[in-house]
């Protein structure tokens, strides 16, 4: 079943270049907030949109950059409700592999 979430899709693959491409560094804080931002923006139809599993997946591979927009953006309200939200990487990595098949980004 594949699903047709071009939004999603896109945000998806470009936090999979944030991940490769950026260092787990102070300097990648901004764009990692610029991310989420935008991220939670994302308009989707026929999913809810995985705020848990994104930030999970996040707080795994970066985590000194999740520490910082933890600590230093917690004034941000938006930043500091999904900084919070708790979810066991494990779990948030299958569903994010899951959405990705659905969505065409990764083939098995």
């Amino acid at each position: 079943m594949e699903l047709i979430e071009p939004e999603l899709k896109v945000a998806l693959e470009k936090l999979d270049s944030l991940i490769v491409t950026l260092p787990d560094k102070r300097d990648s804080v901004f764009h990692f907030k610029n991310f989420i931002i935008s991220f939670l923006r994302t308009n989707t139809n026929n999913v809810t949109l995985p705020v848990s599993e994104v930030m999970a997946f996040l707080k795994n591979k970066k985590p000194t950059v999740f520490s910082i927009l933890r600590n230093e953006y917690s004034h941000n309200l938006v930043i500091n409700v999904v900084t919070h939200v708790d979810l066991e990487y494990k779990v948030a990595s299958k569903r994010l592999y899951d959405l990705k098949l659905k969505l065409g980004i990764i083939n098995r």
